[in-house]
């Protein structure tokens, strides 16, 4: 009689440790931008949580745009994307009616932004 392998814990995917060092590091980020929600970018975040920040919407705007754009029927009103995924993990967007585009926290505190004297 045939065995099977129904016992046998199955295999999982290892991330490395700089996925995780960079995880880390926006969740950190998401965090402290949460807390000083009126003030510059410039003045909370370090250099390469800036950097992460400014790579994150950007490609957010990226997203959203293609999203919008690869819609079909131009008669309708284009759906904007609700969330997006970035190093693994999905974050939810936002719109406000003067084409600004938020990156929001778990709580829905829009903590980056794209549009008009932002990033």
């Amino acid at each position: 009689m045939a065995m099977t392998n129904s016992r046998k814990q199955p295999a999982r995917k290892r991330v490395d440790r700089m996925a995780r060092m960079r995880g880390r590091m926006i969740e950190t980020m998401l965090r402290k931008l949460e807390v000083n929600p009126h003030q510059r970018y410039e003045e909370i975040l370090s250099v390469e949580e800036y950097n992460e920040a400014v790579l994150m919407i950007h490609a957010a705007v990226a997203y959203a745009r293609g999203y919008i754009a690869a819609q079909y029927g131009g008669y309708k009103r284009s759906r904007k994307p609700q969330s997006f995924v970035w190093c693994g993990k999905r974050y939810a967007l936002t719109y406000s009616g003067c084409d600004r585009i938020y990156i929001t926290t778990k709580g829905g505190v829009r903590v980056i932004a794209w549009g008009y004297d932002v990033i």
